[in-house]
């Protein structure tokens, strides 16, 4: 049950009602200010839908789901390689974190576990030339991204060729793959069938 108060001051009360499976969920006006009809037939017009999105499947049993801007995460700490996490990720449908601005950057970093830093999506595609850092999702360059946080002397050494946020400051750094880590999957929600 919804409670909309409107910018006419008049206020609403609204449920879901799905009356069995396979028929489509229906808004019912339950309530209205006193003495108002709740609807008027000005407002009495087909309602705009919004799609329930079903979170995807979890990569792994100890995962911790949360969504922003339209996009889901999963944060795992089952600590893996970074090729490993990799295949949870793309195994139910995801991928490894790609970090396009501040904003998600924040976002992504307050879902990591105290002191534990976790595989995002970045790699050297080049382990024997200069630093050759891509996203796993379109093979575009980290720099081409548009955006980037690297820690102070990041990336460093052509050894170290895959990408981490680093907890403590959410900035990134590289490290050898095989290096057992938390990770974090991200899908764009806009991709996955909606619930309605």
């Amino acid at each position: 049950m919804f409670k909309f108060t409107g910018t006419a001051g008049r206020t609403m009360r609204v449920g879901v009602h799905n009356p069995a499976a396979g028929f489509n969920a229906h808004v019912a006006v339950l309530e209205g200010d006193p003495g108002v009809d709740p609807l008027t037939r000005a407002e009495n017009v087909a309602p705009l839908v919004t799609n329930i999105v079903a979170p995807p499947s979890a990569p792994a049993a100890n995962c911790a789901y949360s969504s922003y801007g339209g996009h889901g995460y999963y944060r795992c700490t089952d600590a893996l390689a970074w090729q490993t996490a990799r295949n949870n990720c793309e195994a139910v449908g995801m991928v490894l974190a790609r970090i396009n601005d501040t904003n998600e950057n924040t976002q992504v970093r307050g879902l990591l576990v105290a002191a534990a830093d976790a595989w995002i999506g970045g790699y050297d595609v080049s382990p024997t030339t200069t630093e050759d850092n891509r996203w796993i999702d379109n093979g575009v360059t980290i720099a081409a991204g548009g955006y980037t946080n690297w820690s102070a002397g990041e990336p460093n050494t052509n050894t170290d060729d895959c990408v981490r946020m680093l907890q403590s400051s959410g900035a990134w750094g590289d490290l050898t793959c095989t290096t057992a880590l938390d990770y974090v999957c991200e899908v764009n929600l806009a991709d996955k069938p909606s619930l309605v």
